[in-house]
């Protein structure tokens, strides 16, 4: 971070905001150029922008929101947008190393322009051994409470559209309650509520939806111990879960474990923290890769 960092002043000392300006290709001056910190916010951000923007995901596609650090093109080009939507919520730990590492006017532009959604949540705010936990677009609720607030900030910066706004956030609300419903419905005959992860990224769903989250690993960077690994294996064999949760099958040591151990399958379960630039090519969503995830669990935590 800090060689990139001392890069920052040189990049920025050879090429003045309008020289830069060249970084983001042909822009559309009659559109807002807003930037999303990980893709669900990215996701949100486009529901409610539609035509009237032009939004980009920082990180890109398929890059892990947790691991990034801003090169000095990435933060010229933040310097260009009209608008940062970040999640909070500890997500963005690179703003506080930027902040913290640069006192100037141009990390002062970044921050005035940056709306954290998540600073609205309230009470809704999760934690995990006194961790915030950041992943809350998996509650629907969450996520509407997200979508108002791209509403007001576009309507804020570009008030000659807020109507066009205003629809889209009806529109989006609509799709999101008719997601809540499917969801609901889907949970609702499922016994075993004792959902399995290896991350604990899943507290908003399992607090919305009435499931009890046992996780392998917390919200810090800590490889599991021995003992953790026990505490799930107890748990699997205590409750009768059948089924254990990774947001990737990566086939680590602990989770190859607890399945001899236990028995149990292993499935994948999206965080949607990113997506591959395929996969949205494809067309998958929030929507679809929620209704994804509610399959799998389904299936997962089937008696």
């Amino acid at each position: 971070m800090k060689k990139q960092i001392s890069h920052l002043f040189l990049f920025l000392g050879l090429c003045s905001l309008s020289a830069c300006s060249s970084l983001n290709g042909e822009k559309d001056k009659n559109k807002l150029d807003v930037y999303a910190s990980c893709y669900p916010i990215y996701d949100l951000v486009k529901q409610i922008g539609g035509e009237k923007i032009d939004v980009h995901l920082l990180p890109a596609f398929g890059l892990e929101p947790h691991e990034y650090e801003p090169t000095p093109r990435d933060l010229a080009k933040l310097l260009e947008a009209s608008h940062l939507f970040a999640n909070g919520l500890g997500m963005e730990k690179w703003m506080d190393d930027l902040n913290e590492s640069l006192a100037s006017k141009d990390v002062k532009a970044i921050k005035d322009k940056t709306s954290y959604l998540g600073n609205s949540l309230g009470d809704k705010i999760q934690k995990v051994e006194d961790v915030i936990d950041p992943h809350a677009w998996l509650s629907t609720s969450c996520a509407s409470i997200y979508l108002d607030g791209v509403s007001d900030v576009l309507t804020s910066i570009d008030p000659d559209n807020a109507d066009f706004y205003a629809a889209n956030l009806e529109d989006a609300k609509g799709k999101l309650k008719v997601l809540d419903e499917e969801i609901k419905e889907a949970v609702k005959d499922i016994e075993n509520k004792k959902l399995v992860v290896s991350h604990a990224a899943f507290g908003y769903f399992a607090s919305e939806y009435g499931f009890e989250q046992i996780y392998l690993s917390g919200l810090s960077d800590e490889e599991p111990s021995v003992r953790d690994v026990q505490r799930v294996i107890d748990a699997i064999k205590q409750y009768g879960v059948k089924t254990v949760y990774a947001e990737e099958l990566d086939g680590s040591d602990a989770l190859s474990r607890i399945q001899e151990e236990t028995g149990c399958e292993l499935k994948l379960l999206y965080t949607l923290e990113t997506l591959e630039k395929e996969e949205v090519d494809e067309g998958e969503d929030y929507y679809s890769i929620m209704r994804k995830n509610i399959a799998t669990l389904k299936e997962g935590n089937k008696k």
